[in-house]
């Protein structure tokens, strides 16, 4: 059934179910070109090829998992409701590493730690009031990639599908149609100093 799908599975020939030979029932298949051997692909040899190696795991993992993420409920994946205004500090050490924090904010906000000293937050979607909180937790900067209107930045896909109903072409726009348009009505990214 993964046949053709991407994703590397060895062709089945056929199923034997007559458990005699082998005491239970057993497929015959092809083999998968390809290693197995970990410690052979953290050699000398595989160097120039590892990343290439890292992706199609990504990409095997994606087309496998991505089918079943698809059914679970978002709150699974991301705080809606009341979550969104709960923070559970999480993740520190990586707060405390990272110089820039990138991200969605509502995930940002529910996770970061107290205190943010010196750090440069990089998201959308921000009011005052989470302007005001990141104050609070001494974070230095604030970079949004769309502007502030009205006290609050929006995320980028609400932006686009402005862009897209005010251009009245009814279609998606290409990267070159949006960036005259940001050009044309000023929207820029707002970089401001909280502290």
């Amino acid at each position: 059934s993964l046949q053709g799908t991407g994703i590397p599975v060895p062709e089945v020939y056929w199923l034997e179910t007559d458990p005699r030979w082998l005491e239970r029932p057993f497929f015959v298949m092809s083999r998968v070109k390809g290693e197995t051997s970990p410690q052979l692909l953290v050699t000398e040899i595989y160097d120039k090829v590892r990343p290439k190696i890292a992706r199609q795991k990504v990409e095997i993992l994606a087309r496998i998992l991505l089918p079943i993420l698809g059914w679970l409920p978002i709150s699974f994946l991301y705080p809606i409701g009341e979550k969104q205004e709960v923070n559970m500090p999480k993740w520190e050490k990586y707060y405390r590493w990272a110089s820039i924090i990138a991200g969605d904010f509502l995930y940002i906000k529910r996770h970061m730690p107290l205190n943010l000293e010196g750090k440069v937050i990089v998201t959308n979607t921000t009011t005052l009031a989470d302007v005001e909180l990141l104050t609070e937790r001494g974070v230095r900067y604030l970079v949004t990639t769309t502007p502030r209107l009205e006290g609050r930045s929006f995320g980028t896909n609400v932006m686009e599908a402005a862009l897209v109903a005010v251009s009245g072409k009814g279609r998606e726009l290409t990267a070159e149609e949006i960036e005259a348009m940001l050009i044309a009505l000023d929207l820029k990214p707002t970089i401001e100093r909280v502290n």
